[in-house]
């Protein structure tokens, strides 16, 4: 059995793809995108999960309940779920083996978080899945790094972390927020761990595209289904252009990601795909 592990990155359509295979008759994805285990695991700090931000979370709907207020039940037991799932790594894959069906070939789940694993996270991930029988099927998706960080920032203003040109201030200097974007870290950390054939780079530019989607089908062994590419999914709210000070700002410090992705997958390519290189 193939398990997929989407591990970004961040603002990479990785919503979109995981909807793509929700719906897939051959393949079981968690119903809610980003368990968070691994990285609650090995990256805490700056992924900012952990097993105590899961027990709160559980506690928030718990208190709400003993007080008599209204409470989703619902909301409730994804919170139960996703603190069992903190546990351990049995609760883990017993999540999984609870949900896989015969005509499944391929399980898994998509947590951009992952991407800031560190070398040794993957070493026990792809331990830990090959013990379990499970054949690891990585997928990284990559997206211009200045347009990325600047898609980050959009989306935390909608989510009421900070505006846009409050971060511009603080952004380069976060690495919470920088280090989704290196792209250089993550795909050494990935090939130092696993195998060429267990690894999937894809490209945000190129994803919305029947090409890219036989690509990921082939790569997962499912049967080929055409997407809905008129389908906008987590879209970051529109604030106008980059501040161009920002911009350049943003280019030099990620000059090493845009280098190392250019020695990688071809200066033509990148050069095509991404308008800051």
């Amino acid at each position: 059995m193939n398990f997929i592990l989407g591990v970004g990155a961040q603002r990479c359509g990785t919503t979109w793809l995981a909807d793509y295979l929700v719906d897939h008759p051959q393949v079981f994805m968690t119903p809610h995108k980003e368990l968070h285990v691994f990285d609650a695991m090995f990256a805490p700090e700056l992924s900012g999960y952990s097993r105590e931000k899961r027990f709160g979370e559980l506690r928030f709907w718990l208190d709400k309940l003993l007080a008599g207020k209204s409470c989703s039940v619902n909301d409730l037991a994804l919170a139960i779920e996703k603190y069992e799932l903190s546990l351990s790594e049995n609760a883990y894959l017993s999540y999984f083996q609870k949900y896989v069906r015969e005509e499944h070939k391929a399980i898994g789940e998509i947590t951009p978080s992952y991407s800031l694993i560190p070398q040794r996270g993957f070493l026990f991930i792809r331990n830990f899945l090959l013990k379990a029988g499970l054949t690891p099927k990585v997928i990284f998706i990559m997206r211009d790094p200045v347009e990325r960080l600047f898609s980050q920032l959009r989306f935390n203003q909608r989510r009421g972390v900070a505006s846009v040109k409050d971060a511009y201030g603080s952004a380069l200097s976060s690495p919470r927020i920088t280090m989704r974007t290196r792209y250089d870290q993550t795909i050494t950390n990935l090939r130092n761990e696993f195998k060429e054939d267990e690894l999937l780079f894809l490209f945000y530019e190129e994803l919305f595209s029947d090409q890219s989607i036989k690509t990921v089908c082939q790569f997962l062994g499912i049967d080929f289904r055409p997407a809905d590419f008129s389908r906008h999914v987590n879209a970051s709210p529109d604030v106008g252009r980059i501040d161009p000070t920002f911009e350049r700002a943003a280019r030099n410090h990620l000059n090493v990601v845009y280098d190392f992705c250019a020695d990688q997958f071809g200066q033509l390519r990148i050069r095509d795909l991404w308008k800051c290189y």
